[in-house]
């Protein structure tokens, strides 16, 4: 997940502290399956939710928005696993008798806040030493510029320690 001129983004590792919450051990079962089916896939959706969904709570500023999650492959980048809010915006659409009517459309091309794991990165840190996973990050995360903390409570919910922003 790359900054936009519309947002940036922060990259890292699920916490091995306090910090860590139900996340990443739900994430690393889920990575584990060799063929996960949907009903692991929506297990894993859940475990975010109910994580996202404590942090919002505590804020006065989460405004809400659609969750999406996907585990898919890019083309030559791999498998990944995505989370991430979406913001709906008004506007309008023509009818059949070319009537202007209200529409709500989904604001596909500024993402509000998300979460994206690379899995081979995720396996590549998993099996290697100490020195080794200082230099590994699977984790990105995108949030507004506007906000005030990089990727906002997604980093907290999901339970990880983001690295420096990407310029």
């Amino acid at each position: 997940m790359d900054g936009t001129r519309y947002n940036t983004a922060r990259y890292g590792v699920f916490d091995e502290g306090p910090g860590r919450g139900t996340f990443p051990d739900a994430f690393e079962r889920y990575a584990g399956q060799v063929s996960p089916d949907e009903d692991e896939f929506l297990a894993l959706a859940r475990a975010a939710m109910d994580r996202l969904f404590q942090q919002a709570s505590q804020l006065s500023a989460a405004s809400g928005g659609y969750m999406v999650f996907a585990d898919y492959e890019a083309g030559g980048g791999g498998r990944h696993y995505l989370g991430a809010m979406v913001k709906t915006r008004p506007g309008l659409t023509l009818t059949d008798a070319l009537q202007p009517e209200e529409l709500m459309a989904l604001e596909l091309d500024r993402v509000h806040q998300g979460a994206r794991i690379n899995f081979a990165r995720f396996a590549n840190y998993q099996t290697a030493g100490a020195d080794e996973r200082q230099e590994i990050r699977y984790l990105s995360f995108v949030s507004p510029r506007t906000a005030k903390g990089t990727a906002g409570y997604f980093v907290t919910a999901l339970g990880c320690t983001a690295g420096t922003a990407a310029s």
